[in-house]
C-alpha cells in the first residue's frame, strides 16, 4: 500500500500505524520513535496482535485490550502484511492510567494514545481495507473481539433458555444518573444509531460504580449486571413482551460468566445496550405496521358499498402508498385489492344468503364493474357462481342443521 496514502491516513485520524510482514515490523507511521507502540519491548503483545489479525482471513476487527484501550487492524494475506493501528483509547485517560499503561508495555512516557470512539475507527478501517484488497465492507460490520473470545459469531437468539430472572434491586450500582437516563431514554426509543453514538462518546465508566468490589473485572461485572436489568425493565416499558425481554437478558448474564477479564465484559454489554435497542426497535415497527394495516382495513370497511381506489387509502390515513402496500402484502398474505376484492365477496354471500336481492343488485351495491365480473370473481373466492352459492346456503338454512348434513 503507497505510504503516502497511510501517511495521509494518520494526517485525518492521527492514529498512529504499525505495517507488519512475516513477523518483523516493516513501517511505523509516524516514525518518530516514542509516539508508537515499540514492539520490540513488548513482544508478548506484538505477537498477540498479529495472530489476532491473521485470524481474521483478511477482514478487519478491532481488538479490545481492556474495557478502554483498544487496536483496529487487518491483514492482506496476497502480500502477507498485517495492518495495526493503535493504540486507541474510548475515554480520556489520566495521568496515572496512562503511567500504568507504559509502565506494563515497557513503552516510553511519550507514546501517543489517541482518543478516538470505535465508530470512526470502523469508518476509517472499512475506508483503508477496501483501497488496499477492492472489498467493500460496512464499518457497523467490523467485530469486536478479544483474545481468543469472538463476540461476532455468538447470536443470543440461539441460546435462548427459559428461567425465571433472579436479581436483586440492591445489587444495583450507582453510576452516573445522566449517562444512565440517557441510556434508559435510548433504549426506550429503539434508536439503534443514537445507542452507538452513546457507546462511542460516552463508555461505560467502571470506576464510577463505587467501592463494590476490589478489581476491576468485579466493578466491570456488577456495572453491566445492573445495567442489563435496567435495560430489560426499559424495554418491558417500551411495550416488549416481559418474556422474551427477561430471557434476552438471561442470556447476557450468561455470557457475562464466562468473561475472562473486564474488556471481554465491556464486549457483552455493548452487545446487550444495542440487542435490547434493536428489540425495542423491532417492537414499534410490528406496532406500527398493525395500526397501519388496521387502519387499511377499517378504510376499506367503511367504503366497501363505495367506488374508491386502492390509491385513495393511502393519504387518508396518512402512509405512503409504497409503505403501506409492502406491510399489508407482509402481514396479511395478500394485497389490497385481493383483500378487498375478498370482503366484497363475503358480504356479498351474506346477501346471497339471507335476502332476496337479485344477484344484479347486490353486484352493484358493492361496486362492481357488471355482473359478470361479480360472477368470476366471487367463482375465484368461493369456487361456485354467486347463483350456485345462493341455492345452496339457502338449503341450508331453510331447514337447519338436520338437513346440513344431507345438504
Amino acid at each position: 500500500m503507497d505510504v503516502c496514502f497511510l501517511e495521509t491516513v494518520y494526517d485525518i485520524f492521527e492514529i498512529p500505524l504499525v505495517v507488519v510482514q512475516e513477523d518483523s515490523a516493516v513501517c511505523q507511521i509516524p516514525d518518530n520513535g516514542a509516539s508508537t507502540l515499540s514492539f520490540s519491548k513488548e513482544r508478548e503483545l506484538f505477537d498477540e496482535l498479529v495472530r489476532f489479525f491473521r485470524r481474521r482471513e483478511g477482514s478487519p476487527a478491532i481488538y479490545m485490550e481492556n474495557e478502554y484501550i483498544y487496536f483496529g487492524g487487518f491483514s492482506d494475506p496476497e502480500n502477507l502484511r498485517c495492518y495495526i493501528w493503535g493504540p486507541i483509547t474510548r475515554k480520556d485517560l489520566d495521568q496515572h492510567e496512562r503511567r500504568a499503561y507504559y509502565h506494563i508495555h515497557n513503552s516510553a512516557t511519550g507514546m501517543e494514545i489517541k482518543k478516538c470512539g470505535t465508530d470512526h475507527v470502523s469508518k476509517m478501517l472499512a475506508m483503508v481495507y477496501y483501497v488496499e484488497t477492492g472489498k467493500k465492507t460496512g464499518h457497523i460490520e467490523i467485530p469486536f473481539e478479544s483474545g481468543n473470545l469472538r463476540f461476532d459469531h455468538w447470536n443470543s437468539e440461539e441460546k435462548m433458555e427459559h428461567y425465571q430472572l433472579e436479581q436483586s434491586e440492591e445489587e444495583r450500582g450507582h453510576n452516573s444518573v445522566d449517562y444512565e437516563n440517557e441510556l434508559l431514554r435510548i433504549v426506550k426509543s429503539g434508536d439503534v444509531a443514537a445507542m452507538k453514538n452513546l457507546m462511542n462518546i460516552e463508555p461505560m465508566e467502571s470506576d464510577e460504580i463505587g467501592v463494590v468490589a476490589v478489581n476491576s473485572h468485579k466493578r466491570m461485572e456488577y456495572l453491566v449486571v445492573a445495567m442489563i436489568t435496567l435495560i430489560s425493565r426499559a424495554a418491558i416499558e417500551s411495550g416488549v413482551n416481559p418474556e422474551k425481554s427477561y430471557e434476552l437478558s438471561d442470556i447476557y448474564m450468561q455470557r457475562l460468566e464466562k468473561c475472562r477479564n473486564a474488556a471481554e465484559i465491556n464486549i457483552v454489554g455493548g452487545k446487550a445496550q444495542l440487542a435490547f435497542t434493536q428489540l425495542v426497535q423491532d417492537e414499534k415497527k410490528y406496532r406500527s405496521t398493525v395500526v397501519c394495516v388496521e387502519r387499511c382495513k377499517d378504510y376499506i370497511a367503511k367504503h366497501l358499498r363505495k367506488d374508491f381506489r386502492v390509491g385513495d387509502i393511502a393519504p387518508a390515513i396518512g402512509v405512503s402508498r409504497v409503505y403501506l402496500t409492502r406491510k399489508f402484502s407482509e402481514t396479511e398474505g395478500m394485497t389490497i385489492q385481493q383483500y378487498i376484492m375478498q370482503e366484497r365477496c363475503s358480504h356479498a354471500a351474506n346477501l346471497l344468503k339471507y335476502s332476496d336481492y337479485p344477484i344484479s343488485i347486490i353486484s352493484e351495491y358493492f361496486c362492481f364493474s357488471s355482473q359478470s365480473h361479480f360472477g368470476v370473481q366471487f367463482k375465484k373466492i368461493y369456487g361456485m357462481t354467486p347463483n350456485e352459492y345462493r341455492n345452496r346456503n339457502r338449503y341450508i338454512e331453510s331447514y337447519g342443521s338436520g338437513s346440513q348434513d344431507g345438504a
